[in-house]
């Protein structure tokens, strides 16, 4: 059951009646609210806000274990830090007094194993390293170019890296866990780290500089695969794929060639 928060309330009907919300979840959406401290007197696991502008995250919930914060101008995540019993996140199109580019707030929350910061402006991804309960990690349309951070979290069966700056992957060789992986529209050249992802399903890898495709010879698993806008020439590598369902080839150089009956 969802308690509902819209536009409509006034902060001190939220007053009122706190202390007689006993859901599970709380959704506060386009709400004129600056503070959620009253949240803290209401039992509740699952935390939704968006479209909240201005909004001082100014409560410690213990009790809440499911947190997304979407299309939000936060003054501090600081609360957010001391929230260690989270195991599922999501801060997306995030703004403070400046784009969200600093994570250290999630560095101590280990418990996470769903992670979601795309469309920020992230560039560094030390925080990330301990979290090694990770399984599924978002972060779609930031500014990142190094992911030897995410080296060892291999627990990953879900990882978005589309839209960023990535040249290198080489450093993620022991995610062998992966079952869907998303590096779309970024620099890479080199994917032969692939090979080792032996539990890979769903490739999305198109709009990158990538040539050399044998790799995907030994991917035997994979039912979707996306290597459009690249600079491929053949697919005799994706003859021995067969369980593939679609294969997306459109935008490259192939000249001539026969695919798998």
């Amino acid at each position: 059951m969802t308690e509902e928060l819209d536009e409509n309330y006034e902060n001190t009907m939220i007053e009122k009646y706190q202390n007689q919300i006993t859901n599970q979840e709380l959704h506060l959406a386009q709400n004129s609210a600056k503070s959620i401290q009253f949240v803290e007197k209401i039992d509740i696991t699952s935390l939704t806000i968006k479209y909240c502008f201005q909004l001082d995250f100014d409560a410690s919930l213990s009790q809440v274990t499911q947190l997304n914060i979407n299309f939000c101008q936060l003054k501090e995540t600081r609360y957010i830090q001391k929230m260690p019993q989270l195991f599922d996140l999501s801060l997306t199109n995030i703004t403070l007094q400046f784009p969200l580019i600093d994570i250290q707030f999630v560095r101590n929350l280990v418990n996470l194993r769903h992670l979601n910061l795309s469309t920020n402006k992230i560039n560094n991804l030390s925080s990330l390293q301990e979290l090694t309960n990770l399984q599924k990690l978002e972060l779609w349309h930031n500014q990142i170019v190094d992911v030897t951070p995410l080296a060892k979290l291999t627990q990953l069966t879900e990882l978005i890296l589309g839209e960023n700056k990535i040249s290198d992957i080489s450093s993620l060789h022991k995610l062998n866990n992966l079952q869907k992986c998303d590096m779309q529209s970024n620099k890479l050249r080199n994917i032969s780290v692939i090979k080792n992802w032996t539990s890979l399903q769903v490739l999305y890898i198109g709009s990158n500089d990538i040539e050399d495709v044998s790799v995907f010879s030994e991917l035997n698993n994979l039912v979707q695969l996306s290597v459009s806008n690249n600079l491929i020439k053949s697919v005799q590598s994706f003859r021995k794929l067969n369980k593939l369902k679609y294969l997306g080839l459109f935008g490259n150089i192939l000249k001539f060639c026969f695919l798998p009956k």
